[in-house]
């Protein structure tokens, strides 16, 4: 296939491919056995395969860029600056977090069964992990996990759950959350075996991740304004005391003039004084505090949520069928022109 200088040629590569696919045709029945097995392969898949209840909700979240439009530059105007949006990236990865999960898994199906122990009722799991754990078998959550020390058996059970319910293979994960950067949709989908699994993981795993997001970032803010509301109340009640007190001196004293007087009087009044004043910056610092909360804190708004019955996911026969004759194909092709190579080049 070269000339005399070594150099190969069109003409060369274009006989080598001929040669291929004569020698293709020439064992078509071994491509074609591969092909039946490959494709019996994936029938059989198709017949043995569980169907899925798909539940899937969409959501946006407003105010994650952080901008705060006009809002947001009247209060870099009178001193107040914020602390910047909520990145979509943190979103997904809070809501692939432990934390969350533990909230999902310690949440209760309308059965009142914890959504931990229907997942592993409804994939029979403990029967699995006791192959290789004794001490696993018949294991059921007894608690919810949230704010207490866990066992070494729920810790292990929740690591177990954890890469199931995110696993990266579509066929085994349970959950699947994801975002469409074009459009800013958030979406949730959650596949299982179980219908009513389908729908509460989907929708318990959103109502944590808002709860996150929406309350308990914040959480801190809302403390700081609570205190400038209850020392607000405070100092009215101070200086309604102090309104009070005056208007006693006054009657008392009424055409009274002395320096006594004079003096206990423009005491009183400079302390009210100071009560109208202090209060009046307290209320602005609580004002000002709750406008900026608002302005910081997203807005998790559902845009399509799931609703029984639930869509179900069924493997196709044809497809099924095609795609293992395809790989048969592909497969056995490529094995026999290896093969050709090996023997064109021992016999050279």
């Amino acid at each position: 296939m070269e000339t005399s200088d070594g150099i190969i040629t069109l003409k060369d590569i274009i006989l080598l491919i001929q040669s291929f696919i004569k020698y293709l045709f020439k064992k078509w029945f071994v491509i074609a056995i591969l092909a039946i097995l490959f494709s019996g392969f994936f029938i059989y898949k198709h017949f043995t395969s569980e169907i899925k209840y798909k539940s899937e909700l969409r959501f946006v979240v407003e105010g994650q860029n952080g901008t705060g439009g006009g809002l947001g530059g009247l209060l870099g105007s009178i001193g107040i600056r914020k602390s910047g949006g909520v990145s979509p990236f943190k979103i997904l990865e809070v809501g692939k977090s432990s934390n969350i999960l533990l909230k999902v898994l310690s949440a209760k199906t309308s059965s009142g069964e914890f959504i931990g122990n229907r997942i592993i009722n409804t994939y029979n799991l403990t029967k699995k992990w006791s192959e290789n754990n004794a001490s696993l078998k018949d294991f059921q959550f007894t608690q919810e996990l949230n704010d207490r020390e866990l066992s070494d058996k729920e810790r292990i059970v929740i690591r177990k759950l954890m890469r199931k319910f995110w696993s990266k293979d579509e066929d085994v994960a349970l959950c699947k959350f994801t975002l469409d950067e074009a459009k800013g949709i958030y979406v949730l989908n959650s596949s299982t075996i179980n219908e009513d699994l389908s729908f509460e993981i989907s929708t318990q795993l959103f109502k944590f991740i808002k709860l996150f997001f929406e309350d308990e970032i914040f959480e801190n803010q809302k403390q700081f304004s609570e205190i400038l509301t209850h020392k607000a109340d405070s100092l009215r009640v101070l200086r309604d005391q102090k309104v009070r007190q005056l208007a006693r001196f006054n009657a008392r004293n009424r055409g009274l003039v002395n320096d006594e007087v004079s003096a206990d009087y423009t005491i009183l009044t400079q302390e009210q004084l100071v009560l109208n004043s202090a209060l009046a910056e307290v209320i602005k610092n609580k004002e000002m505090a709750d406008v900026n909360l608002k302005d910081i804190q997203p807005l998790f708004l559902e845009i399509d949520r799931p609703f029984k019955p639930l869509p179900v996911i069924t493997s196709s026969l044809i497809r099924n069928a095609i795609i293992g004759g395809v790989i048969g194909i592909m497969l056995g092709s490529i094995l026999l022109i290896f093969i050709k190579i090996y023997q064109d080049a021992m016999s050279s």
